[in-house]
Parts: structure tokens; sequence; C-alpha cells
């Protein structure tokens, strides 16, 4: 059991799965809106978007 009795005990499964939903939410959000409208909205740092952007495979300009 992980901490609090949840889950599997395995941390980084955890970290694998907001990774993944946060790249999916990502992704739909931009198709959606558009990406211009995503950064323009996008409260860090441009460097930060498009890192994201990258990672993402969302096409940042």
């Amino acid at each position: 059991m992980g901490p609090g009795g949840a889950g599997w005990g395995f941390p980084v499964i955890g970290y694998a799965d907001d990774a993944i939903t946060v790249a999916f939410t990502l992704r739909s959000v931009v198709r959606r809106a558009g990406i211009d409208a995503v950064r323009a909205h996008w409260p860090g740092t441009g460097d930060a978007f498009t890192t994201l952007a990258h990672l993402t495979r969302l096409g940042a300009r």
C-alpha cells in the first residue's frame, strides 16, 4: 500500500499518470481554443510554455 493506505505503493506511477493527464488535457484545450489562446492565458514563463508544448508535441511557435 502507498502512503495513506491507498495505491499500489509505486509513487512513480502517480507522477506518470499525472503527466499523461496533463498532456491529454493540454492537447484537448489547444485543439478547442488554439495554441495562441492557451499561450495568452499561460501563467508561467514563455520558456516553460515552449518546453511543455514541445514535450506534449503541440508545435509551439
